[in-house]
């Protein structure tokens, strides 16, 4: 079982909250919003799936996507650590 996790984000303390927090065996996939390489992929994968805010996070397993995290509905982070705890079978 492959988990990626894509995030596009525009707060540079994100990398390293993730990175400090992520269960062993997780690809992350990162999009600062800063650079102009960033932008652009993040850009791309916010309107894939209609997200206007950063961050964004979208958790895929095995290609298909699985969860999405969205500013507008709350602390995508938090949320992010709460499923990956407790709803994602991840070893």
């Amino acid at each position: 079982m492959n988990i990626d996790i894509y995030v596009a984000y525009d707060d540079s303390n994100i990398p390293k909250i993730l990175e400090k927090e992520l269960p062993d065996g997780m690809f992350i996939h990162l999009y600062n919003e800063s650079t102009r390489t960033g932008k652009k992929e993040a850009w791309a994968l916010k309107s894939e799936w209609g997200a206007r805010l950063s961050p964004f996070v979208l958790v895929t397993e095995d290609g298909n996507p699985k969860k999405a995290f969205y500013t507008e509905a709350g602390d995508v982070i938090v949320e992010l650590l709460k499923y990956l705890k407790n709803e994602c079978k991840c070893n």
